[in-house]
């Protein structure tokens, strides 16, 4: 959104929104945004993949009612284990490793827990707008999974996508980006100790059995039917 056009259309949206009262300025200017960048990119539909937006998705919802929610989920000692093979790779790099990627398996624990039960909160109220599937099989067969993801959100899947040379050859700038996709045989377990993946199982145990069973109903099949 750095663009010239797009900052004056927005300076001019800021500025109408004066007059607008405060309860509607933050949705007036979140449509007036995506509006903007529609007009001038002319794209097919808009994505945002911030995972921490799960906690706005009431207010997204009613910015965009016909918008889908596309859930991904993946047992969390696999996502404990990736985050700190991730902070490894940092510091083996002599980069300082983000905050986030040196919790301790109670805090992360803590953390994913909250994050399913905002899944359990969008399910429930929007059912029809949550296309949710699992990390683990799509990561067998990308091809698959993302014909399935695409077609479910009335989109145009290309092979092409798969033949990226980023995908094939993992992204020097983070190889955790696709190699997981290439190499997921590996036991990301070898990073956490026992007790750290006791605490974290425990501590989501009820969580994930809801998860569980969610996905054991409503999926991404063949045909892209969720």
């Amino acid at each position: 959104g750095g663009t010239h056009g797009a900052r004056k259309i927005l300076d001019q949206v800021v500025h109408t929104l004066r007059e607008v009262p405060i309860e509607r300025r933050r949705k007036a200017y979140v449509q007036a945004y995506f509006f903007t960048m529609h007009e001038l990119c002319k794209p097919q539909r808009a994505v945002e993949k911030t995972p921490l937006h799960v906690y706005a998705s009431d207010f997204l919802w009613s910015c965009f009612p016909k918008a889908k929610f596309i859930c991904s989920y993946r047992e969390p000692c696999d996502v404990y284990a990736s985050m700190r093979r991730r902070r490894e790779t940092e510091v083996r790099n002599r980069r300082a490793p983000d905050a986030w990627l040196s919790q301790g398996p109670e805090d992360f624990a803590k953390f994913y827990r909250d994050i399913l039960r905002q899944f359990s909160i969008l399910k429930h109220k929007i059912p029809d707008h949550v296309v949710p599937f699992s990390y683990k099989a799509f990561v067998s067969d990308p091809e698959f999974y993302l014909r399935g993801i695409f077609e479910s959100i009335d989109a145009k899947f290309s092979t092409d996508a798969l033949t990226d040379p980023h995908f094939e050859e993992g992204n020097v700038s983070d190889p955790l980006l696709y190699q997981p996709v290439k190499n997921y045989g590996q036991d990301w377990r070898e990073y956490l100790s026992e007790n750290e993946a006791s605490t974290i199982d425990q501590m989501t145990a009820s969580d994930r059995d809801f998860m569980d069973e969610w996905f054991a109903k409503f999926h991404v099949d063949g045909n892209g039917d969720a």
